[in-house]
């Protein structure tokens, strides 16, 4: 019997900004040396491009915000989120909500929170519902209206090159601390680090599924130490960071998790962005753009 990857969506400090840089802004204090599977909270607003998206079912994802080259900002995430995980139908972009610039989900709704309704969701013709291993688990939304630009709310940097073996990376979300768990309500972040496409590739047929290619998919998990960390129930679609020039980077987007979430297989796999550049282009930069 095959075995199906685990899906990872769920039931339910300030910033130094500055007007003159466009995506991924540094946040305060902010290292390489965090361990959410064996993560941490993360200071309020510490990554300004992540958002909650609130599905119906009460289903959780996460999203990154990015903006096209006429500076209009829209949200990459992950495919499946938007499939219903019964009929396998692609949920109506209504019952969608965004919040950005939010924290703790369990707290009061401050005034550096923007809320959004989805107008539009785009997913590539060769996503497979079914099968998140062959990859294409990526989607591009329109959100009701512009966020306004602050230092709670700005655009991560899309990858102009290709990730590294070895590469240290951050991933955040509201997912499960430990697998058994609750999704946890405040943001925490991961440190892993990204693995060879060819521990990728043995980690997912060791699984049991099928090695999508390095094309579209990375792995990131386990450290110089052979530490295992990983992402779990509710962090499907969030961003996996890589620092890139001085700025944080959408490297990866969380696409599915190792079977209970365990720190000893601890290897998640991630729609790589990069080798989707060509698809988001097209989207995000196009006239409905």
């Amino acid at each position: 019997m095959m075995f199906s990857p685990v899906l990872l969506y769920v039931t339910i400090s300030a910033l130094v900004w500055s007007v003159t840089a466009d995506c991924g802004i540094l946040p305060k204090n902010t290292n390489l040396i965090k361990r959410i599977i064996g993560g941490e909270e993360t200071e309020a607003h510490e990554w300004p491009s992540i958002c909650w998206l609130h599905l119906p079912g009460n289903y959780q994802c996460g999203g990154t915000l990015v903006k096209n080259n006429r500076g209009k900002f829209f949200l990459l995430s992950a495919a499946h989120c938007f499939f219903d995980r019964n009929t396998k139908n692609k949920m109506s972009p209504g019952g969608i909500t965004v919040y950005c610039g939010i924290h703790d989900l369990d707290g009061d709704r401050p005034n550096n929170v923007q809320t959004f309704k989805v107008r539009r969701i785009a997913t590539p013709k060769d996503f497979n519902k079914n099968r998140l291993d062959y990859g294409w688990d990526i989607a591009v939304i329109w959100l009701d209206h512009q966020p306004e630009e602050n230092r709670h709310v700005q655009a991560a940097c899309l990858p102009s090159s290709d990730h590294h073996d070895g590469e240290r990376a951050l991933v955040a979300g509201w997912g499960s601390p430990d697998g058994s768990s609750p999704s946890t309500t405040q943001l925490h972040d991961l440190r892993v680090t990204i693995n060879s496409d060819q521990y990728c590739k043995q980690h997912i047929e060791q699984q049991g599924w099928k090695y999508g290619g390095s094309n579209r998919v990375l792995c990131a998990g386990r450290d110089a130490n052979n530490r295992g960390s990983s992402v779990c129930f509710g962090d499907s679609g969030g961003p996996l960071y890589t620092r890139r020039q001085g700025y944080w980077t959408l490297t990866g987007i969380v696409s599915f998790g190792p079977d209970g979430c365990a720190l000893r297989s601890g290897a998640s796999t991630f729609t790589d962005v990069y080798d989707m550049r060509d698809w988001i282009d097209s989207n995000i930069n196009s006239r409905r753009g």
